[in-house]
């Protein structure tokens, strides 16, 4: 598995694997919504792949004092 950085392009690979494994969607898992928590975190938000596809995600967070996976 190579791990990469997110980008918003891999948007639509990333809903489909949530909703796969029957991870409920909510208003924060809307496009726009990715986007605000991508930009403010960047680094933080990384994807997992085999063969140019996406298999794994992983989006963490820090809020100055926290940090969250």
């Amino acid at each position: 598995m190579k791990i990469e950085n997110f980008s918003m392009k891999d948007y639509g690979e990333i809903i489909q694997i949530w909703k796969a494994s029957g991870i409920n969607m909510g208003s924060s898992d809307s496009k726009e919504e990715i986007e605000i928590v991508f930009h403010r975190n960047p680094e933080l938000f990384l994807v997992g792949k085999i063969d140019d596809e996406i298999i794994s995600v992983v989006i963490g967070g820090f809020d100055g004092r926290r940090g969250y996976i």
